[in-house]
């Protein structure tokens, strides 16, 4: 049976590990049952090298492991913790906790602790990242392959193109994104690579967790996005270079220009809502950040993850939670009068959406409302697809600004996206170009927003 893109770039992606050859050695000596089951070498690289992180806590969901194991979808009968059970048994024992379907709690590793000399190895691997020479893939003991690397790249490349999407501008985007010549980012990595393992190395927390990123960027250097089945929105496949911390990715991506929407989400909902307050604060050049750090912290991701969070419907105790851990009363946040005006719009767009069965986006897909489609995230699906609209030109003039004086998305990041100017004097150009679309685009639809920039 042919294996699906999904089943076989998972597959790719853990076959593509790369490790010293002492340090694989080590394991097969510390570690003698690995090769006893097909389950064995593939979960203990999910464990030594983790990339999927909850809150400091490494995800062992069912999803996530079926994925790891090379299923396309999860098989019903996939016991999971069969799995772990005898993976402790023979290799290394580990205890993780329940999942919460109500409380959208993954599995997660409660407990793991790696012998003293698999701990003290892997402080030297993450020396030696950068050392391409003597490494071996981790999982069959290979000597790692420029020409396999190569080859790898090209049938990602194909795989990716063969994608589909349900909505047109996100083929043209999907499509745009993954054509990018894997030169681009091999030369970022030539260029910006030992700043960036030094940037990683001076961070005070989760240092770990952006170096296991950066490892699997290294092996795989290919940027490749896939379609969501709900959202217009596109996503990176694996651990790629928009999955590092913003201070991390701007080191790699130096001699880059980034942009991102001005209050994106915000002012869409301001709009397509219709709150008259949030509109002419918009108008009259508010910045809804600074409003917000009134409240007493100017812990800007932590603000825009709970105004997000908020629009969309997120539950009050979850929301509460997330004002708890910046020092900020829920009280306080709530009888904010924009605050209020929003909660207000969002809970009369929810009513509407139920009484009319669902709603339809810019693009003119009718989304119906369903059980496992309700008002909540159909509201915040025709909020991306507005999203997708405003920077829609910019792909348009991408398309046909290639070539050593055009310019190149390098990055997207749903409300943003990072720029290269082939042309280093051309750069400024195409900034104010693009800017000067949005803009345009952004009045057509009665959005207050523009791009804010930032040269890296």
């Amino acid at each position: 049976m042919m294996q699906s893109f999904k089943e076989a770039r998972v597959i790719a992606i853990i076959g593509r590990r790369t490790v010293s050859e002492p340090f694989r050695n080590l394991l097969v000596k510390t570690y003698p049952n690995l090769n006893n089951s097909c389950s064995y070498w593939p979960l203990l690289a999910y464990l030594l090298f983790p990339t999927r992180i909850d809150e400091g806590e490494i995800i062992v969901s069912r999803h996530a492991i079926a994925e790891l194991l090379g299923y396309s979808s999860t098989p019903t009968n996939f016991n999971v913790r069969h799995i772990f059970e005898e993976f402790c048994k023979d290799i290394q024992p580990f205890t993780w906790s329940d999942y919460s379907k109500a409380e959208k709690r993954a599995r997660t590793v409660e407990s793991l602790e790696f012998p003293k000399i698999i701990q003290d190895a892997l402080k030297k691997e993450h020396d030696k990242l950068l050392q391409r020479e003597e490494r071996v893939y981790l999982l069959t003991g290979k000597p790692f392959s420029k020409a396999k690397q190569y080859r790898s790249i090209v049938r990602q490349h194909n795989e990716a193109l063969k994608q589909t999407a349900k909505v047109k501008e996100t083929k043209v985007l999907l499509d745009y994104m993954n054509s990018l010549p894997p030169t681009l980012f091999t030369k970022l990595i030539k260029t910006n690579g030992k700043a960036t393992l030094e940037a990683i190395k001076n961070l005070e927390l989760d240092s770990e967790h952006q170096w296991n990123i950066f490892s699997s960027i290294l092996d795989n250097p290919i940027q490749i996005y896939q379609p969501s089945d709900r959202t217009v929105r596109i996503f990176p496949v694996g651990e790629r270079i928009v999955s590092l911390k913003s201070e991390i990715r701007r080191v790699l991506t130096k001699g880059m220009a980034e942009a991102d929407l001005k209050s994106a989400q915000f002012s869409i909902a301001a709009t397509l809502w219709d709150i008259p307050s949030v509109i002419e604060f918009l108008e009259n050049g508010g910045d809804m950040w600074e409003y917000l750090y009134q409240l007493g912290t100017r812990n800007k991701a932590a603000l825009k993850d709970i105004l997000y969070s908020l629009m969309f419907g997120m539950h009050y105790f979850g929301i509460l939670k997330r004002l708890e851990a910046i020092g900020i009363k829920y009280r306080d946040f709530i009888a904010l009068p924009l605050i209020k005006d929003l909660v207000k719009a969002r809970n009369k767009e929810m009513k509407r959406i139920v009484k009319e069965s669902g709603a339809t986006t810019c693009f003119g897909n009718f989304l119906k409302l369903e059980i496992e489609q309700d008002e909540k995230s159909i509201l915040a699906q025709c909020c991306q697809a507005m999203e997708l609209k405003l920077l829609f030109p910019i792909i348009d003039i991408a398309m046909t600004a290639r070539g050593r004086k055009g310019f190149a998305i390098a990055l997207w990041q749903h409300d943003g996206f990072t720029l290269h100017s082939y042309a280093a004097a051309r750069r400024n150009y195409y900034k104010e170009k693009c800017s000067l679309l949005v803009e345009q685009q952004a009045h057509e639809l009665g959005i207050m927003t523009k791009l804010q920039w930032k040269d890296l």
